[in-house]
């Protein structure tokens, strides 16, 4: 086995740990959006970011391999081949997975989002009301029916 048949393996192992990862931080974040646990959800984002960043970022080793098995896998030892295959493999269905669930977050804000808008609105009409009729007992009051004769 030459290094970088090894090298391919490891690198798409470890991008499918990577993906295995998020999946668990997606998994997390789900549960801080129904929480409403803002600081615990910005601070789960930022790690996922950091993982992305290093699947995605430059000078990521996570790119590579993806072109390195197009060019490869029909010269694998049969081992090391399905060995990649595998790793393909998983690494599909937790990206399947992931995209669910990000999926979900998604709808989960939304629907906060629009619940707190519509609190909101509430709010602020009733405010209004408040003022208006405070408006009203500041004003001098004047009968309709007062006549001056």
């Amino acid at each position: 086995m030459s290094t970088p048949e090894l090298n391919l393996l490891i690198a798409l192992r470890s991008r499918k740990e990577c993906c295995r990862s998020l999946c668990e931080l997606s998994r997390r974040q789900i549960a801080f959006i129904e929480a409403d646990d803002h600081g615990e959800l910005l601070q789960l984002l930022q790690h996922k970011q950091s993982l992305i960043d290093e699947l995605t970022g430059p000078g990521s080793d996570h790119v590579a391999p993806w072109e390195q098995w197009e060019q490869m896998r029909e010269h694998l030892p049969s081992e090391i081949h399905e060995a990649c295959v595998q790793a393909l493999e998983e690494t599909r269905r937790l990206m399947k997975t992931l995209m669910q669930q990000e999926e979900m977050g998604t709808q989960l804000l939304t629907t906060r989002r629009e619940a707190n808008q519509r609190e909101l609105a509430a709010v602020s009409a009733g405010g209004r009301a408040h003022a208006a009729y405070h408006q009203m007992e500041e004003r001098p009051s004047q009968s309709h029916f007062d006549f001056q004769t």
